[in-house]
């Protein structure tokens, strides 16, 4: 049978198991109150880390909710997790594989403002859809119908 093309094989070839976690912020550990503002995903085949957070300017739901927050504060807070989440991807991006587990590391549990979901798994073809699609269902909740 040559010439005959083996189309499940085809199909699901540039398919990637990735995990994922949400972001969440919350400012007051006492209430356990959070807010979801963003989505990190990683590849672990190829050390590729994606993610999409939340704008700066896009507060008002967060400090409506967290009232009597200033939005300067939760501006801040953003920037200093898109500049972490930056540094992380670029290390993974390096030529040479690191050996440190840098994604656990990232969303291990920990007494912050800022705390990742427990890791979660995916199968995607083209992570920054995949990405986008999670960041609208659990950031905007969105749903998928």
């Amino acid at each position: 049978m040559t010439g005959e093309v083996n189309f499940s094989s085809f199909l699901t070839m540039n398919r990637k198991v990735c995990k994922y976690s949400i972001i969440r912020f919350q400012p007051y550990a006492d209430n356990g109150e959070f807010a979801n503002i963003g989505i990190v995903l990683y590849v672990p085949t190829s050390q590729r880390l994606v993610y999409k957070i939340l704008h700066p300017n896009q507060h008002k739901r967060i400090t409506d909710f967290f009232k009597p927050m200033k939005k300067d504060f939760f501006y801040n807070i953003i920037q200093i997790v898109q500049a972490e989440l930056e540094r992380i991807k670029n290390l993974l991006e390096r030529s040479a594989p690191i050996h440190v587990d840098l994604y656990n590391e990232l969303i291990r549990p920990r007494e912050d403002i800022i705390r990742y979901s427990e890791n979660r798994v995916i199968v995607s073809t083209d992570t920054q859809k995949t990405v986008d699609k999670l960041f609208e269902r659990y950031v905007h909740r969105t749903s998928d119908q």
